[in-house]
């Protein structure tokens, strides 16, 4: 039988004595970082197809004379200036 240590398997960015070398952390790290930003990503995607069908079904209300009424019967005679020019550039 062998008594010596078992024979370590080195990676090819590893220093000789296994530990994880600057390139190797620094590579890391971008793989961390494409990560995060690809899920930041696909979270501003979703933001944008909520925003789109809220601005559809919003628009669609606002163009029904009925929904407008029941509107104006609320007290609701204006509309915020940001959620107008939203509405305004869509069309």
């Amino acid at each position: 039988m062998n008594n010596s240590a078992p024979a370590r398997l080195q990676c090819e960015y590893c220093s000789p004595d296994g530990h994880a070398t600057p390139e190797t952390k620094a590579k890391e790290v971008l793989k961390l970082e494409r990560a995060r930003q690809r899920a930041a990503i696909r979270r501003m995607e979703a933001t944008h197809d909520e925003m789109a069908k809220t601005t559809k079904v919003l628009m669609d209300l606002l163009s029904d004379p009925a929904f407008v009424a029941l509107l104006r019967a609320q007290g609701f005679t204006s509309i915020p200036k940001l959620i107008n020019q939203c509405l305004t550039e869509r069309r």
